[in-house]
């Protein structure tokens, strides 16, 4: 049974990531600057004030130095590294871009959503909270989510800001309970459901009864019923699509299941509970497919694991590991 909250880090491994953060800026500044030795100084300045900064940097420095990853990394070329910074990379990477791949993944972390940051409800990565609302609903949410509620005596209004949630909503069939999301919205009186909101759809899946969908886009709005395992993507151009699926939602009995699942999907679900950041950096792997099952509060673990099943070599640099 999931756990009603799950805190995301301790304060040393924080303590560590940040000195890996600071640690990748001092290397970049190194490698780039034109006054090299006073960069070096700079490094070495920082490094000297706390034995977590000097580890950190010596960590970094045998990262890039590494036989293995040099040879694992050695063909990237800067279209590589110009997806997005949160997926996967695909192919084996030219050592000289490995710098950019890494600041790459750690840019977006610089940045903070602060309709998220100040929320009613929020959870970190890797952790999920139970919520119960003044009308006995229940809200359960997963991991990086965030949402407004919005209560009155005419209407039971919600706004899911980011991530995913499962709901079990009590009837009252005089307030019907509605979530705005980023592309759409789904009304209900009574029913169990999830939904996942992100920037390129919104997803619906009914567990138990109905739902009513409504997108918001600009040239179309559509509104469509969904029944008992009706799962539903909402467009930002205002298309719904209605498939029907058996979605467990295992997340919330605190598991990630997959059967026969491509390695490239298994690690972006991966990433979304992890603090840190997994990749993938041979293509000819991405299209390999998983059948595990791992249990969120040690999915810490899952990366070497999947090293394991694999037979794959993998690489640590603080909070991001590459697969190859």
């Amino acid at each position: 049974m999931t756990k009603k909250s799950r805190p995301f880090s301790r304060k040393s491994d924080f303590n560590q990531r940040r000195s890996s953060d600071r640690a990748i800026d001092f290397w970049l500044d190194m490698e780039n600057s034109e006054d090299a030795e006073s960069a070096k100084r700079r490094a070495e300045e920082w490094a000297s004030k706390d034995l977590a900064n000097r580890e950190a940097l010596q960590e970094l420095d045998d990262f890039m130095q590494s036989p293995e990853l040099k040879s694992a990394l050695d063909c990237v070329t800067p279209d590589d590294i110009a997806g997005s910074p949160q997926s996967a990379i695909c192919g084996k990477m030219r050592w000289r871009w490995v710098v950019g791949v890494v600041f790459a993944l750690l840019l977006p972390l610089s940045f903070f959503d602060w309709s998220a940051q100040f929320a009613d409800q929020r959870t970190r990565v890797g952790e999920q909270r139970r919520v119960h609302l003044d009308d006995g609903s229940v809200v359960l949410l997963n991991t990086d989510s965030a949402l407004d509620i919005d209560f009155n005596s005419r209407q039971r209004k919600i706004r899911l800001i980011q991530g995913e949630a499962l709901f079990e909503v009590v009837k009252d069939t005089e307030r019907p309970f509605t979530i705005d999301m980023r592309h759409g919205k789904v009304t209900v009186v009574g029913t169990r459901f999830v939904v996942r909101t992100e920037d390129d759809n919104d997803e619906a899946y009914v567990l138990e009864g109905k739902v009513w969908t409504e997108s918001f886009g600009v040239a179309t709005r559509e509104k469509r019923i969904l029944e008992s395992h009706d799962y539903a993507r909402l467009e930002p151009n205002g298309d719904i699509s209605i498939e029907q699926r058996t979605l467990p939602a295992d997340w919330a009995q605190g598991q990630l299941v997959f059967s026969g699942t491509p390695l490239e999907e298994v690690v972006s679900e991966i990433n979304r509970y992890l603090p840190g950041t997994l990749i993938v950096a041979n293509r000819d792997f991405l299209e390999k497919r998983l059948t595990a099952t791992y249990n969120i509060d040690s999915l810490d673990l899952a990366p070497e694991i999947i090293a394991r099943t694999l037979q794959m070599d993998i690489q640590r640099l603080g909070s991001i590991r590459v697969l190859y």
